[in-house]
């Protein structure tokens, strides 16, 4: 049976949080289905694959002869840190968006079965060498999807 088709679920990922028009100071969150070199405006998000599992054969198939797979995604999520107050403020109005936008389409415009966003973990940029320091929040985005 074949894999889903990881650059259509990362694309509908992009999708969704398009379609949620998130914005922070009047700008829109520029969205990456795949990890960019370079950030050419803020806020933005970026989705990359993580990991992902085959379900194991002896757990129960939701359809006859299909099979799961939990796909794991790392969706990125970087404000500018320009003060340390707006700065995380700034980014828990953007992660507050980014958490509704994934539960209002949690089958991500039908291409999954199942999408959520699990986990987050916040952290700086320490790159002194970079013109704007950053707020990142690094979120886990589980899908499960079915091959027939």
């Amino acid at each position: 049976m074949p894999a889903p088709n990881l650059l259509t679920i990362a694309t509908a990922a992009k999708a969704t949080l398009d379609a949620a028009a998130i914005t922070l100071n009047g700008n829109t969150l520029r969205v990456y289905a795949t990890e960019p070199t370079g950030l050419d405006r803020l806020p933005a998000a970026t989705v990359r694959l993580d990991s992902f599992q085959r379900r194991n054969l002896d757990d129960g198939e939701i359809e006859l002869g299909s099979v799961m797979w939990d796909v794991l995604w790392r969706v990125t999520v970087y404000t500018p840190l320009d003060e340390a107050h707006t700065g995380q403020e700034g980014m828990l109005t953007v992660l507050a968006a980014v958490l509704d936008a994934f539960d209002d389409d949690p089958t991500l415009g039908g291409v999954v079965d199942d999408a959520v966003l699990t986990s987050g973990e916040q952290s700086f940029t320490d790159d002194e060498s970079q013109p704007r320091q950053l707020v990142v929040m690094d979120c886990d985005l589980l899908t499960r999807a079915r091959s027939t």
